[in-house]
Formats: C-alpha cells, sequence, structure tokens
C-alpha cells in the first residue's frame, strides 16, 4: 500500500493533462536515462482539492523533506513548455526550501501564478482566455557550482551552433535576467567559436562545454532538435533540470 498516495514520482508522471507540460517533459527525460533530480509531483486536480482544504498534505511534505532535502517548488501548468508555448518567466518557482511551511506558502503561490496578469497577457497572443491549470513539482535542490542555459540553435540566428549563458552558483537569476552570463558559442564539430566572460575566470572549462554538448545531443536525439536547456552542475556532476522547444 502506497502510504503517500498524493506524492507521484516524476518517473510515473507521463500524463500532461494531469501532471502538465514541465513534469511530463522531466517524466520522459528520465524515461531515458537523462540526469534529471529526483523529485513528485502534485496533479493539478489535487492541488485545487489541497487549496480548497479537501486533502491534507501533513504526511507528505515532512516525507518529501526527509527523501529530498531542501528543495525547489516549481509550476507544471497543462501547455507550459510545449511546442508553441513555452511559458517561459511566466509562472514562478521558488528554490531551496527546508520548512514545511515554506512549501506550503510556495505551492500556493505557484498556483496563484496562473492567475496573473501577465499570464493573461501571454495567453491573449494565442487567444487563450481560461485559466490554466496548475500540477506542482517539488524537487531536489541541486547544490550548483554553475549553472544556466544551452540553446541547441542559435534562437535568433537559426545557425546551426550551440549557445550557452552560465553563470556561478544556481541560474535562476540568468532566467529572469537579473545578471549578464558568460557567453559560449559552440561550431557544429564542437570548436569554440565566441567566448565572453565577466570576471577574471570563465565559469566553465573546456570538459565541462564538451559534456553540456553531449547532454544537448541526447536531448536533441530524445526531444527533436531547435531545444532550449537548463542544465546546472555539482561539482563534476551535470544535472537536467529542463527541456522544451525553442519558442516564444
Amino acid at each position: 500500500m502506497n502510504r503517500y498516495p498524493y506524492l507521484v514520482p516524476l518517473e510515473k508522471a507521463a500524463n500532461s493533462l494531469e501532471f502538465g507540460g514541465k513534469a511530463t517533459q522531466l517524466n520522459l527525460a528520465i524515461q531515458n536515462k537523462l540526469p534529471v533530480p529526483k523529485g513528485f509531483v502534485l496533479s493539478n486536480s489535487l492541488v485545487d482539492q489541497w487549496v480548497s482544504g479537501q486533502i491534507s498534505l501533513e504526511t507528505e511534505l515532512p516525507f518529501v523533506l526527509s527523501e529530498l532535502g531542501p528543495i525547489a517548488v516549481r509550476s507544471s501548468a497543462i501547455g507550459e513548455d510545449s511546442k508553441h508555448r513555452s511559458y517561459a518567466g511566466q509562472y514562478v518557482s521558488f528554490l531551496n526550501l527546508d520548512s514545511i511551511s515554506g512549501i506550503k506558502e510556495a505551492i500556493i503561490a505557484v498556483r496563484e501564478s496562473a492567475s496573473s496578469k501577465r499570464v493573461k497577457l501571454y495567453n491573449e497572443r494565442f487567444g487563450i482566455t481560461e485559466t490554466p491549470r496548475m500540477a506542482v513539482i517539488l524537487q531536489q535542490m541541486v547544490s550548483a557550482k554553475v549553472s544556466g542555459i544551452l540553446f541547441t540553435q542559435d534562437p535568433v540566428s537559426k545557425a546551426e551552433e550551440i549557445i550557452i549563458e552560465a553563470s556561478w552558483g544556481f541560474g535562476e537569476p540568468i532566467a529572469s535576467g537579473q545578471i549578464i552570463p558568460d557567453f559560449f558559442r559552440i561550431g557544429s564539430e564542437g570548436q569554440l567559436i565566441e567566448q565572453r566572460a565577466y570576471a577574471n575566470k570563465a565559469c566553465l572549462n573546456e570538459t565541462e562545454i564538451q559534456k553540456l554538448r553531449q547532454l544537448a545531443a541526447c536531448c536533441e536525439h530524445v526531444f527533436g532538435r531547435a531545444l532550449d536547456i537548463e542544465w546546472a552542475f555539482d561539482q563534476q556532476t551535470l544535472y537536467l533540470l529542463q527541456c522544451r522547444p525553442i519558442t516564444c
């Protein structure tokens, strides 16, 4: 008997109508042996029930912390990270949470972000009027030495080059535009074409760049071409945090 019926491991979260776009993308990555941090998903219907007081998570949330340590609470709405609508930067996420109260507040805030003004304006561009249903991911934090974003195709010129933006620590400031990251352009044969570092030392070395190139190739094998990938190095271990098509 499952002691924690409301927690669905990412490796079992295959239904996008229940678990949303981000969770099902991570599920597919796990099925293909890509290096995704461990985590659980609360389905959109379960999140709705919990917020309305119909169910309790008093057993589940302490288990999550004991199993994973500090966690990230992340959005996974229906349609998120899809081929035509990425919702990049539209929903909120919360990092490095280590208390039950903090996790509860984060789950509520993630759900409420689906009703935010910026999401409504984003949806209007596609003729969508209904509020997206929101599942929530509870995922192990990566103690990131360096992290960032990788595009498997230049998102501006469409050239068949890998574009990497990276910074020390966890890469949320890159995604939200809070910092200027180091920049790397990699040619189709793996050669470094361009590099711009904004400190005394670039945050990626040649070995790490080649590991990222290998991860990009594996992701394209699973998800197809022209991808937007979020990643992090925990010392020498590379983790895949998110993978979606390059889109608006």
